[in-house]
């Protein structure tokens, strides 16, 4: 696996809504995310002047066509901090932090959430910028290595030991590479001696990999296809393009995570070798262990395990990652990628990487992060406000590695270059007009919230993140500190901000760098030329800003409180300690308590309906109905006020409308609850469409439409879903005619086809919430809302027979891809749904040892059964992307496989330790689990409703036989849909 590295990161970063923003910022400051390098930072700022920037900072053609001196660089004297307090954050009293003799770092924590577990992390500091030289993708294959065979494991019998003790393997599951590091995980059940077992792969892992050439020559096909994957695919086309941007002139200059076909077939036992002996070290690793054990019990085990392990090789020097000096000169590019379905425009600003292991490196982080989220909330604000002649503007904080940090940008516009010269014009004026002392509060208010509800759900928080934290402290500095501390430090700083020293700082930060502008999409004429794009860059730079005025009026409630109604029905649930209230308007509200997620509630309502019952394209549509009405605000407020009412709550209603159904998928914090309940009541009762949010949906959904011409695995998923259900109505994605005609009055239309008419409506209720209240606001707001009009009874498309599809999508290059869906008969019982269970574990092990490891024709895949609502059809579903000159190898060496189960050839063996994999699936109960039960409950439907001491009975009264027989029932002949795509074929 590859981190930091995949699909479209760089985009996902910077297009994040004001919540993502907000998590973001709790992560840098509560553990989840930093990404600073310990020892190799300085912890000042990188010089801003240069007087020779060199060819690599302009354009990526090496002519110097920027079109004016540095972008925003020289804007303004802002000066940049001096004195940082290197004082070392403290580390909660509760994790042991230790060093053994050899010079490896470890670190436990006992915990009881879920209980009977335990999680283990092993990091070892070296990446894709520890190779020699860096491009080779050594350290990634490697990665792969590992799975292939140690001393105490030789070959597949490592798979098979995972397996055996319910650590369910397969690509991005247990291991991922990254510029700077390499990290492993596995998390198990505490049974019978699986945690000692998985302390030995641990330590073998870290000492004994036995690198053999056959076994290496045998992986090359895999680490090729995930290459192909990752790097050849649009995505991964596009993606090199700002690698090259954003390594230019840096540490990372050259680094390629995966590396090239040339260096992944040239990759030999001897290159593994000299690796892992110079860089898989005690002193350069660290172990952590977090469970339901003693913090004695854990430590012993680690310093049983790695105790003895002994350096290899040399003591190589780890690379300096820390950077002399920002970019002062504009990098413009323009890539044009026929495979690409997306159009962009993407602009970042480089800026320091602070030391986050002192009190002043996580205070500057800090408020390059307030930063980031008062100018996307000015961007976001002047887009959805008309003020901004752009369709889509937005962003903030990020990292590209332990190294790089930018304020980041993501932007769309009808004309590219125009666009750029509006944003770039923008940018500036937010350093003329600077911030205001509200913006700023509602910025802290975010960070306020947020490290708050995380200190309410701290009690319940899980083995595993708290193994990811701490291997993040080793790696690179991630906040320990006691939770209370954390609240309490963050509150003081915020509090002691002043808004003159933030627009300093904001000055700073954005005229310290010159920009990375890029461009992308599919199509020259509307992406324009790097001429055209630095030509905007210099008009940019002469635009003087008009002054800021902030004329958005507040909220001050949402909705005048209706007088709440008495529930005409009330009966105690069955399976779980909870209630449900039915309501004269037909709804019901189901709830059970739930401190799984501390601090959190969840609402999930369905009604029958959905797209089935839709005529012509708006069924294909009803969805970008739904995002248009959902982004346009609700009653009387627009996006921006609703935004701005919702920026420091823990809030957030997403409407839908799936095949069968629709409702709301919802949740706040315990605290914020009441306006959880007030903003589903507005949104179902006084909908609209504004233009702006409605052309940014649309905008999207073409974006979508496009990438199914060019993308192939996209392609197949969607004859996949037609083939399946027919199209009409159900149609996976609307043509490109129905966008065009598509109109905000006919979005509102479908909207209220679907939510004037919510009959047999069922609210499900999870969380850390007392029944009381709950009661009192569902009386209030759920109880009064519109009784439907009409009852809906969607008709559940016919069996698909033998549906056939063969597809020519995406460059020659690109992965192919095959899909699968066969559909049988049988009744969901908890019996049945264990046997899907079962059968689902059976066919991903057979697709990744059989088509990735024996094969090696691609890098992953997988397989899922499930019941179809209302419970009378299984579905199998297969989905694989590989070679595409081996699609048909592939779509026969899965029919024969699918053969081999239906006819008995499943070992012993195989049972076993697919059984091994539930149970410790079943060891886990999550808030989503308790919604799916409660559902069941509502369905009157006793005999089947979801526990997890039903899941156990059932696992322990079934046996091979069992599962033989139930795939004979599940691996259907006549009725299967068979999706191959070869790109170029």
């Amino acid at each position: 696996m590859i981190a930091d590295h995949a699909g479209r990161y760089w985009r996902m970063a910077k297009r994040s809504v004001i919540r993502v923003l907000a998590l973001i910022a709790v992560s840098a400051l509560l553990a989840a995310a930093c990404t600073s390098d310990p020892g190799e930072t300085s912890g000042s700022a990188p010089d801003s002047s240069s007087e020779d920037p060199g060819e690599s900072a302009d354009s990526p053609d090496g002519d110097d066509d920027s079109g004016g001196d540095a972008g925003l660089v020289g804007l303004g004297d802002f000066a940049g901090p001096t004195e940082i307090d290197d004082t070392a954050l403290s580390v909660d009293d509760d994790i042991r932090i230790g060093t053994l003799d050899n010079g490896l770092t470890y670190y436990v924590r006992s915990n009881d959430s879920p209980g009977s577990s335990v999680s283990l992390r092993l990091a070892i500091r070296a990446g894709g910028v520890h190779e020699t030289p860096v491009g080779t993708g050594t350290a990634h294959f490697l990665e792969h290595m590992m799975f292939n065979g140690t001393e105490q494991f030789p070959g597949n019998t490592l798979d098979d030991t995972l397996r055996s003790i319910g650590a369910e393997i397969g690509p991005d599951f247990n291991a991922f590479t990254s510029d700077t590091e390499t990290v492993y995980q596995l998390d198990v059940e505490d049974r019978n001696d699986n945690v000692e077992i998985a302390f030995d792969v641990l330590s073998q892992w870290a000492s004994a990999a036995t690198l053999a050439p056959d076994q290496v020559a045998a992986e090359a096909p895999v680490v090729r296809e995930e290459l192909r994957l990752r790097e050849e695919s649009g995505d991964g086309l596009v993606n090199q393009a700002f690698d090259l941007a954003y390594f230019a002139d840096t540490p990372f200059e050259g680094t390629n995570i995966i590396g090239t076909p040339e260096t992944v077939n040239a990759i030999t036992s001897s290159d593994l070798r000299a690796f892992y002996d110079d860089w898989y070290r005690p002193d350069n690793m660290a172990v952590v262990a977090v469970g339901d054990r003693s913090l004695d019990d854990l430590e012993a085990l680690i310093v049983d395990r790695f105790g003895d392990i002994e350096d290899r090789g040399a003591t190589p020097q780890a690379p300096d990652i820390s950077l002399d000096q920002l970019r002062q000169e504009p990098w413009v590019d323009v890539v044009v990628e026929p495979s690409f379905a997306d159009s962009f425009i993407s602009v970042d600003i480089p800026i320091p990487t602070w030391d986050t292991t002192t009190v002043g490196g996580a205070e500057l982080q800090l408020t390059d992060i307030i930063s980031g989220i008062m100018i996307n909330n000015r961007l976001v604000e002047a887009v959805n406000s008309g003020r901004l002649d752009l369709r889509r503007a937005g962003g903030g904080w990020f990292q590209r590695n332990r190294g790089l940090s930018y304020l980041g940008f993501n932007l769309d516009a009808d004309d590219f270059t125009a666009g750029t010269e509006v944003f770039l014009a923008e940018l500036r004026a937010s350093v003329q007009n600077p911030f205001t002392q509200a913006e700023l509060d509602r910025a802290t208010q975010v960070i306020a919230s947020s490290v708050e509800q995380r200190a309410a759900g701290f009690n319940t928080v899980q083995d595993g993140r708290f193994a990811d934290e701490m291997i993040q402290h080793f790696l690179g500095g991630t906040d320990l500190r006691e939770i209370d501390d954390v609240v309490d430090d963050t509150r003081d700083f915020i509090d002691d901000l002043d808004i003159d020293e933030v627009n300093e700082h904001y000055g700073w930060l954005i005229t310290s760098s010159a920009p990375i502008v890029i461009v992308a999409g599919p199509d020259a004429e509307r992406t324009g030329s790097v001429e055209d794009i630095a030509a905007a860059i210099g008009r940019a730079e002469l635009s003087v800003a008009d002054g800021f005025v902030d004329d958005i009026a507040e909220i001050d409630d949402l909705l005048a409180d209706p007088d709440p109604v008495e529930e005409i029905g009330r009966r105690n649930l069955i399976s779980n300690d909870g209630v449900e209230l039915t309501f004269e308007n037909g709804a019901r509200v189901l709830f059970t308590e739930s401190n799984i997620s501390q601090g959190e509630v969840f609402v999930v309502s369905e009604s029958p309906g959905g797209r089935a019952v839709l005529s012509g394209d708006d069924g294909a549509l009803a969805s970008v109905a739904v995002s248009a009405v959902t982004a346009s605000g609700a009653g009387e407020w627009d996006a921006v006020q609703v935004r701005r009412f919702l920026s420091d709550l823990d809030v957030s209603v997403s409407p839908y409308v799936a095949d069968f159904s629709e409702g709301v998928s919802a949740s706040s914090s315990t605290e914020d609850l009441a306006t959880l309940f007030e903003l589903i009541h507005l949104q179902l009762t006084q909908p609209r469409v504004d233009d702006v949010p409605f052309r940014q949906q649309v905008e999207s959904a073409r974006d979508r439409v496009d990438r199914a011409q060019v993308d192939s695995s996209t392609a197949a998923n969607i004859a996949l879903q037609n083939g399946r259900t027919g199209g009409g109505a159900l149609a996976a994605a609307p043509t490109i005619d129905a966008l065009d005609a598509f109109t905000p009055d006919r979005a509102l239309d479908i909207w209220e086809d679907r939510f004037d008419s919510l009959d047999d409506h069922v609210f499900v209720i999870v969380g850390d919430a007392d029944q009381d209240t709950i009661v009192e606001l569902s009386r209030q707001w759920i109880g009064t809302l519109p009784a439907p009009a009409n009852q809906d009874n969607p008709e559940q498309p016919s069996l698909p027979g033998l549906v056939d599809e063969r597809l020519d999508v995406g460059s020659g290059a690109s992965s192919g891809s095959y899909r699968l869906l066969v559909v049988g008969e049988s009744d969901e019982t908890i019996r049945n749904q264990v046997l899907a269970e079962l059968a689902s574990t059976i066919l991903n092990d057979r697709i990744f040892t059989v088509i990735r490891e024996e094969l090696g024709a691609t890098y992953g895949g997988g397989a899922g059964v499930e019941f179809s609502d209302p419970g009378e059809e299984v579905e199998l579903f297969i989905s694989i992307d590989g070679d595409p000159g081996r699609v048909d190898e592939i779509a026969g060496t899965v029919i024969g496989e699918l053969e081999s189960v239906r006819s008995g050839q499943i070992s012993e063996t195989d049972f076993d330790e697919a059984v091994s994999i539930l149970q410790s699936e079943f060891n886990f109960v999550t808030n989503g689990f308790y919604i799916e039960s409660l559902f069941d409950e509502a369905r009157e439907s006793e005999e089947r409703i979801l526990t997890r001491q039903a899941q156990v009975d059932a696992l322990a009264d079934i046996d091979l036989d069992d599962l033989i027989n139930f795939f004979g029932t599940l691996v259907s002949d006549t009725d299967r849909v068979d999706v191959r795509n070869v790109p170029g074929g």
